[in-house]
């Protein structure tokens, strides 16, 4: 029983003890000096260091919170919509597969040749050469009248749908036209019946010969359709005027006889008309 009292007794002295070193660390050893020096009570220690402790554990220390600014929320590019696929053996599908074609037929003014060359499923360039002539003979081939005309250009020529060969076209080109006309009239004695080129020249030939020339520019228009696949078709109608650059008409010139003078102004005012059809007939490659 003695030796339970001791052991209690001697725990609580352990614990008290234990208690006033806990305090007594709060105080540093110089600061535990300073104050024995001054002759401080043990009681006061205590509460200063009592007071010191409750300080440090009321002082907590301040975390300064650092605004975050919101980043920037990055705009999304906008995905580029992939090319619709074009058919394959539609009109648009050969227009690629054969980029190039050679033709021959009627181009326009009159017959010629022609070359197409397609930039994409859309678009296609129409290189061409084309020309047409007139010509008329009296009977034994004594007077003639031969009108050539002729265009060297281009077209550009936009396909309407993927599906079809239907397009519409724009161009233009060098339009140059010649004329040469011979006569040999023979003069009646019956003057009345002669031209008045024949006066002095009864009873015999008179001759004459006129040459024409002009230079332009061809400014035309285009609608038609076009085949697809190896060989193809083109159809067509063109439309324009021909603006002049240089002139020299003596289509007017002829001898008046019979109806040479209105067969050579007749050929000359056709031969500026630069309109016509395309009934060509190439093939692609």
């Amino acid at each position: 029983m003695k030796y339970s009292v001791k052991l209690l007794f001697a725990s609580c002295i352990t614990i008290l003890i234990s208690f006033d070193l806990s305090l007594a660390n709060n105080c540093t050893d110089l600061e535990m000096g300073r104050m024995i020096k001054r002759g401080l009570s043990d009681e006061v220690i205590d509460t200063a260091c009592s007071e010191k402790r409750e300080k440090k554990i009321d002082e907590k220390p301040i975390i300064k919170k650092e605004k975050i600014k919101p980043k920037p929320i990055a705009k999304k590019k906008p995905i580029p919509k992939p090319e619709e696929k074009i058919k394959r053996d539609t009109p648009a599908y050969w227009r690629l597969e054969e980029p190039h074609g050679l033709g021959f037929g009627l181009t326009g003014i009159g017959m010629g040749v022609y070359y197409d060359y397609n930039f994409s499923h859309d678009f296609q360039l129409n290189l061409f050469v084309s020309s047409s002539s007139q010509n008329s003979a009296s009977l034994f081939g004594t007077n003639t009248f031969d009108t050539t005309s002729s265009i060297i250009g281009g077209k550009l020529r936009y396909f309407f749908s993927k599906n079809y060969g239907f397009f519409t076209g724009a161009g233009g080109g060098m339009h140059s036209i010649s004329q040469k006309t011979k006569q040999k009239i023979y003069c009646s004695s019956f003057t009345s019946w002669n031209p008045t080129e024949c006066s002095g020249f009864e009873g015999s030939y008179i001759k004459k010969e006129t040459e024409s020339n002009y230079s332009g520019v061809a400014l035309i228009g285009e609608l038609g359709w076009q085949g697809y696949q190896g060989y193809y078709f083109t159809v067509s109608l063109v439309g324009g005027s021909s603006v002049k650059l240089s002139e020299e008409d003596n289509s007017h010139l002829v001898i008046d006889d019979s109806n040479h003078l209105e067969t050579s102004v007749n050929q000359w005012k056709s031969a500026k008309s630069v309109s016509g059809g395309v009934i060509g007939f190439g093939w692609g490659f």
